[in-house]
């Protein structure tokens, strides 16, 4: 079912950033992470989560730009990438 709506979710976080609802962009980067880590896609996944680690960080809502920055310490430990993970 997610991989039909995967292509709804990419035009819904496009449009919030090209338009910059920064909250949107933290709630999509949150909303997909798993989705990605799973499906394996996770060049797209590291993407999501900067750009919503970075609104966050905007918007001065640290519990979620500290959430997002370990999500993204998951998936670079995930891809054998070590130093990056225990960057963030």
């Amino acid at each position: 079912i997610l991989d039909r709506e995967i292509g709804q979710m990419e035009r819904g976080q496009n449009k919030a950033v090209e338009h910059e609802l920064d909250q949107r962009i933290v709630d999509y980067a949150f909303a997909c992470a798993k989705y990605f880590q799973l499906r394996g896609r996770y060049d797209q996944g590291i993407a999501w989560q900067l750009d919503g680690q970075a609104a966050a960080a905007q918007l001065n809502q640290e519990n979620n730009a500290a959430g997002l920055l370990g999500n993204l310490g998951v998936v670079y430990q995930r891809l054998g990438r070590y130093d990056e993970a225990i960057d963030h």
